[in-house]
Order: structure tokens, then sequence, then C-alpha cells
């Protein structure tokens, strides 16, 4: 039997593009259940991995965002330690709704990549097992268009309804990509019963209508 699934909409902030070579500094996540509602939340820093650098033009970007900056560096915990917890916090949230958790991102390839690295180096396993939604894929889906029309720019004014700003801090981030994902998830169930519907009659009428 299939399992339901929490989404774990997860923003991550880093010094650079390459896990290993540059280091995740903040993890947020924000968890929501099958009928869309936020049920838990994990936000912690990091300390940068030994030996790793900071990439110049990242730290440029940062340089215009000083606010964010000192929120994603404040009270840094040891990396290790931080991957521990939110392995627990993810075992614990499948514990208590008997489901398993998938991962949303945007996009999905950078901040999954920073945490399955992180992941593999101080837990030696994946969290999510490679359980992980794209929300461009999913978008480009939903809207029967191509990836370059399926940025968030080009995402439909309905699908921003009740979404926070964007704040380049890790937990706010992940809060607001998650309203958005789930705005998208409910449309996407809704053209999924019409189709539904659709199809019943249209097989209703083939059996019965003359």
């Amino acid at each position: 039997m299939t399992k339901p699934v929490i989404y774990i909409s997860l923003d991550m902030e880093a010094d650079g593009p390459i896990p290993g070579v540059n280091s995740m500094l903040s993890l947020g996540a924000t968890a929501y259940d099958a009928q869309g509602a936020e049920v838990d939340a994990f936000s912690e820093n990091l300390e940068a991995l030994p030996g790793a650098v900071q990439n110049p033009a990242t730290m440029k970007w940062w340089a215009d965002y000083p606010d964010a900056w000192a929120r994603t560096t404040a009270s840094p915990a040891n990396p290790s330690h931080v991957m521990q917890r939110f392995a627990l916090w993810l075992h614990e949230l499948e514990r208590r709704y008997k489901a398993e958790c998938v991962m949303v991102a945007y996009p999905a390839s950078y901040d999954y990549g920073f945490v399955l690295y992180y992941a593999r180096l101080f837990l030696g396993s994946d969290p999510f097992n490679s359980r992980v939604v794209d929300m461009r894929s999913f978008a480009m889906g939903l809207l029967g268009k191509d990836y370059a029309l399926a940025a968030k720019a080009k995402m439909p004014g309905r699908w921003y309804l009740n979404v926070p700003p964007h704040t380049h801090v890790a937990v706010e981030d992940a809060r607001s990509q998650g309203v958005l994902f789930i705005n998208m998830l409910l449309e996407s169930r809704q053209r999924g019963l019409k189709g539904w519907l659709w199809r019943r009659l249209r097989d209703w009428q083939a059996r019965n209508l003359p």
C-alpha cells in the first residue's frame, strides 16, 4: 500500500556553488501534510567545512544582502550534529504521520546536491532516498510549457496566493516556496479530479447513449 507523503520544502544557503569545495551555511525546511497545511519547520546554521573556501562571486552576491548574511551565519553549529538533528526531524515526521518525506526545492539540483553531499558525508545515507521534486519541472507539466517558460517569473499569479516574500534566509525561503508548491499541488489535484470525472462521464455516455 502506498504511504502518505509529507512534503519537505527545503532551502539552503551556501558560500559557493560546489558542495565540499564550498560550505552549506544554513539549512531550512518546512513540512506540509497531505492537505497542504504546514505542520513543522527546521532551521539551523552550520559551521564551514574544514578546508573549504568561499567562492568570490558568491560572496560578492552576499554583499548585497548584509542582513540575510548576518542571519545566515549567526550561531553556527557543527555540521555533523546539524545533519543528525535534521535526519531525526525527518524520521519523527515519518513516524508521527506514518508517511514518507519527499523533498521539494527550486532548483532541486542545487539544494539537493548540497544536502546529499552533507548527508553522505556525515550520515552515510540519503534521508530522502532520492525522493525529490523539482518545482520548475512540476511547473512545466502543469503549464504544458517548455523549460524557459516555466521559471518562477513566468508562473501564473494565482499560484502566488499567500506566498511570503523571498528573503534569502533559508527557512523563510523554504516557507515561501512551500506555499507556492502547495498552491501548484492543489491545482494539479483539481485538474486530476476534473479529468477523472470527465472520463467517467465519457464512459457512461459510451455505454448508455445510442
